[in-house]
């Protein structure tokens, strides 16, 4: 019973993404064979967005692991923390689309791991001023942004980053609670 819990609220968390009509896989005509490679230090899970925009686990990777997919050039692929349920990156993208693979000699599905596109995924690539404003939105309390002497523009931007840290952190910390 609990299991079944903590796996409806794995699901309800993973799918609190921001709805997006076009974030769902399509046709499935021309193929992509992949290699995705976890070059972080955590453990990464790997989701493919099915045809209704929901997000399948496809594999649990651990630090250095690599996984052989064949799958389409329209079907989106996301990666996240399996800890604590932060955006990992591929190709510096949230969203990973594969681009089809086009070959002179007709190839089967075994495609050997030399062949195939290697995609790194890795820790999302923050600008100096984002990283800042993460930053300071770890440190102080949103009643404190009017109070610091920072352009107006800075202080719509850091209310905007403490509503996502703020978020992160709640979804991360009901993540973490219902995984035990």
């Amino acid at each position: 019973m609990m299991d079944r819990f903590k796996n409806a609220l794995e699901h309800a968390l993973l799918n609190m993404e921001r709805y997006n009509p076009n974030l769902r896989s399509k046709e499935s005509i021309h193929s992509a064979f992949l290699l995705f490679v976890n070059t972080t230090e955590r453990e990464v899970n790997v989701y493919w967005v099915d045809y209704q925009g929901r997000f399948v686990q496809y594999k649990k990777l651990e630090p250095g692991d690599r996984t052989v997919i064949n799958t389409f050039s329209t079907h989106p692929w996301i990666f996240r923390d399996s800890n604590s349920g932060e955006r990992m990156h591929a190709e510096n993208k949230e969203v990973f689309w594969p681009k089809p693979f086009f070959s002179d000699s007709h190839l089967s599905n075994n495609i050997p791991e030399s062949k195939r596109k290697q995609i790194h995924i890795h820790f999302p690539l923050r600008s100096l001023r984002e990283n800042s404003l993460w930053a300071i939105a770890k440190l102080i309390r949103p009643t404190y942004i009017d109070q610091l002497e920072i352009p107006m523009v800075l202080k719509v931007e850091l209310r905007e980053v403490y509503k996502d840290y703020r978020n992160f952190k709640a979804s991360a910390a009901a993540y973490n609670f219902y995984r035990r």
